[in-house]
């Protein structure tokens, strides 16, 4: 009996050891973005500037002062993609780093080309909440006049934050509007 119950112990024991595995998690560590938009020259500061990384975190635009910042960046590589009418887009990468701010400097290059701008008035609106899973989207063409009002086209993509996976919703369109369905519930896109 003694041998036995010495066997069952043993056995429980070992159960224990075996079955007392742990799994460990990473933690998601987090750094900001700030930076500043130049004029051509670089001496002087452009406000109104549209800024958007890739992969996706949020829009902003730049202040009076030309600044932006971007908070609470899960760590890694991104391209930063600054926009304003009468510029060409541009693009710098940084790596964020746990804990710190990047610092981002941008020079805009004068357009040599027509640049229509970006889209204005967007429904739903920037950082709008509760939305339906399935929606029209819309926005402003700030081109309603002239030659270019007839050749603009617009691609719509949508991103999940946190996601670098572009979703194509629609390409090559003339109107300013679209539909979008079976979005995922509890999800910011961008």
């Amino acid at each position: 009996m003694k041998i036995k119950l010495k066997n069952v112990m043993l056995f429980f024991i070992l159960i224990s050891f075996i079955s007392c595995n742990e799994n460990t998690v990473s933690p998601v560590l987090y750094g900001s973005i700030s930076g500043i938009v130049y004029s051509p020259d670089g001496n002087i500061p452009i406000a109104g500037a549209n800024i958007t990384t890739n992969p996706a975190t949020s829009v902003i635009v730049s202040d009076a002062a030309g600044r932006f910042t971007l908070e609470s960046i899960p760590v890694g590589n991104y391209s930063i993609s600054v926009v304003k009418s009468g510029y060409n887009i541009t693009t710098v990468s940084v790596a964020v780093l746990a804990n710190k701010s990047v610092q981002a400097v941008v020079i805009l290059n004068n357009g040599n080309s027509f640049t229509p701008g970006i889209p204005s008035n967007p429904f739903p609106e920037n950082q709008a909440t509760n939305q339906p899973i399935s929606l029209k989207l819309s926005w402003h063409n700030n081109v309603s006049t002239g030659f270019y009002s007839d050749t603009t086209s617009f691609d719509v993509y949508l991103y999940e934050s946190g996601s670098a996976i572009q979703q194509l919703i629609a390409s090559g369109i003339k109107d300013t509007t679209t539909e979008v369905s079976k979005q995922k519930f509890n999800t910011t896109y961008h």
